[in-house]
């Protein structure tokens, strides 16, 4: 992104510099509270895009912003901040509407009142969650917590090797599912995923939420997977070896398959994020200029 950002803010027009910070895995609650105040006590600074560590920048800097939107407090994490004058302002927002962007990209409008479809995604952590909580809760709504989609799957799996992942998962999501029937399960082995897969119905929603493929190797499912005729693949990985989208791209003509990976989705999460700190809304165009430019920067 380092690249990209420098040519984006000569397509807006504006001045912006991308300053990274890295926190390692077992950064202390000082480390986290140390890179919130840099933000905070930097007049220049505008604000951040949160990529990794969203609930412990929460848990441990909570006490350092002025105000959360109603999703941070909900979820209790952090995926981007912005400075309103001298006050620090923490969301959970922009992550949702790139969910939502992407799914309208994958989707049609009326996809869920045609398809009596599942979700099955591979994985319960943050993306997953924030994945269902678009398919359930309409944030294009000025209260998305309370207004709900009017069309939702017929049913959601979620399927993570870590039960308290899950637990914590489903304790967000069942004062929210509206009558949406949700199952948790915990297990580790491929093939037990493959029976799953099997099992779903013509045009479900396949998702590979569990970073097998860029972070560490391999797949949730093995090679002898049966994929849903006509369903909608969406590896949410957008470089790395990516197992899991050439496993489905293995059948995509033979059973039929819409195969996505997480390019767009990644380019959603920068611009609903500037979008937020600049306080400006993009237009169509921009959006598509700023993909453009980013395109030619894309590995693979």
């Amino acid at each position: 992104m380092a690249r990209i950002l420098p040519l984006w803010a000569e397509a807006l027009a504006i001045e912006l510099d991308l300053v990274g910070v890295d926190l390692p895995l077992d950064a202390s609650s000082a480390q986290y509270q140390k890179a919130v105040l840099d933000i905070k006590n930097d007049s220049k600074a505008l604000g951040a895009l949160i990529t990794t560590h969203k609930l412990k920048l929460y848990e441990h800097a909570a006490n350092l912003f002025d105000e959360f939107d109603a999703l941070a407090k909900y979820t209790k994490e952090v995926c981007a901040i912005k400075m309103q004058g001298h006050r620090l302002f923490g969301s959970a927002m922009p992550d949702c509407m790139a969910n939502v962007d992407s799914l309208k990209s994958m989707l049609d409008a009326n996809f869920w009142h045609q398809h009596k479809s599942d979700v099955l995604c591979f994985g319960a952590g943050g993306a997953a969650l924030s994945i269902v909580l678009s398919l359930l809760c309409d944030f294009e709504s000025s209260s998305p917590l309370t207004t709900k989609q009017i069309y939702k799957p017929q049913k959601i799996f979620l399927v993570d090797i870590n039960q308290e992942r899950l637990q914590s998962t489903h304790d967000l999501l069942e004062p929210l599912r509206d009558g949406v029937e949700i199952e948790y399960i915990c297990q580790s082995k491929a093939e037990l995923n493959d029976q799953l897969l099997a099992g779903r119905p013509i045009g479900s929603l396949i998702i590979n939420a569990t970073g097998m493929g860029k972070d560490r190797p391999g797949s949730p499912l093995t090679d002898a997977a049966y994929f849903p005729l006509q369903s909608v693949i969406w590896e949410l990985n957008y470089r790395g070896e990516r197992l899991f989208l050439k496993q489905a791209k293995s059948q995509e003509h033979s059973r039929e398959l819409y195969i996505h990976d997480g390019w767009l989705r990644f380019l959603y999460g920068w611009t609903q994020t500037l979008q937020l700190v600049l306080q400006k809304k993009f237009t169509f165009e921009q959006f598509e200029q700023l993909v453009k430019i980013a395109e030619a920067f894309r590995t693979n």
